[in-house]
């Protein structure tokens, strides 16, 4: 039995765990996602009390069952304000919730609330995006979604492009997933503009500066459509692939740059259908089938006694 100054469920409207003296696991139900993509899962953390390292408060999400994946750790104290923590671009048919919180003294409190899982609807053809959003940006959810991530450097909307700057790491843009099911050939065009004394070198064998760009197909490995190394003509470049097919289509974009007075910036991207409609086959319809004729069958002749 938990005594009374002990707690692990629900008060004042949030979350409460208290002097657990060992790991509390809560977790959601199995919340349906397929047919949404760019899903996010953010939760509102906060602690009171004299934390140490042995008391500790982890989030995790699970894909279609198939295990758990820690998404935020903390151990000790990290503030008696709420933060929210969150995971995003996920995709699959279900998603679960989980959080395992331990502490070991009365005065120790781990709360949380606000568990919210959002995303956006698959795309559809014609897909254009110019990049209307206010500087800054780093997501969209609308007809167009995609979300850019970079965990240092400078990666977002710059003057209706989307920009990477500045000394930092790789960053990521991706958008959902296109419907192109019954389609039979879609093309992808973007625009590229670099400037700044950009480094040579290969981006597998660890270049400074490097900007390329990728396909999916039906959730496969990432297609290569174009890779560029290094210095670029500052002129707008096109980078386009066509002749693509399948049920859905992400594009993806991995760029660094590794000074300030570097840039790569993108824009116009159109991805469209250039090939006629897939017409279903249907099969013919049966007809009736024929009546059987039956043959009547002859009465035994009957030889009558000598």
């Amino acid at each position: 039995d938990i005594p009374s100054h002990d707690y692990f469920e629900v008060m004042n409207g949030e979350f409460r765990a208290r002097d657990t003296d060992g790991v509390g696991v809560w977790y959601s139900e199995d919340i349906n996602i397929s047919g949404l993509d760019l899903v996010q899962v953010s939760v509102d953390i906060r602690e009171t009390g004299g934390l140490e390292d042995s008391d500790c408060i982890r989030l995790y999400y699970e894909l279609d069952g198939a295990g758990e994946t820690q998404f935020y750790s903390d151990c000790n104290d990290f503030g008696s304000s709420y933060q929210t923590e969150s995971v995003s671009g996920l995709t699959g048919n279900t998603v679960r919730v989980i959080i395992r919180a331990e502490n070991n003294r009365d005065d120790e409190t781990y709360y949380w609330d606000n568990i919210t899982v959002t995303g956006v609807p698959l795309g559809s053809l014609p897909w254009p995006e110019d990049f209307p959003q206010n500087n800054g940006a780093t997501q969209d959810v609308g007809t167009t979604a995609w979300a850019a991530s970079r965990s240092s450097g400078s990666f977002s909307v710059q003057s209706n492009r989307m920009c990477v700057w500045g000394s930092g790491n790789e960053a990521v843009w991706t958008s959902h997933r296109i419907d192109i099911s019954g389609e039979t050939s879609v093309d992808i065009s973007l625009d590229l503009w670099a400037t700044g004394p950009m480094e040579s070198g290969s981006h597998s064998g660890g270049a400074s500066d490097w900007f390329y760009v990728y396909y999916v197909i039906d959730g496969g490995s990432e297609q290569l459509i174009q890779g560029i190394d290094g210095t670029h003509d500052p002129d707008p470049d096109n980078i386009s692939i066509s002749g693509l097919s399948g049920n859905n289509l992400q594009l993806i974009v991995r760029t660094r740059t590794s000074a300030g007075n570097e840039r790569y910036c993108f824009d116009n991207i159109n991805i469209e259908s250039t090939g006629p409609t897939a017409v279903p086959t249907t099969p013919p319809t049966a007809g009736p089938s024929p009546t059987p004729t039956i043959a009547p069958t002859p009465l035994p002749t009957v030889t009558p006694p000598a």
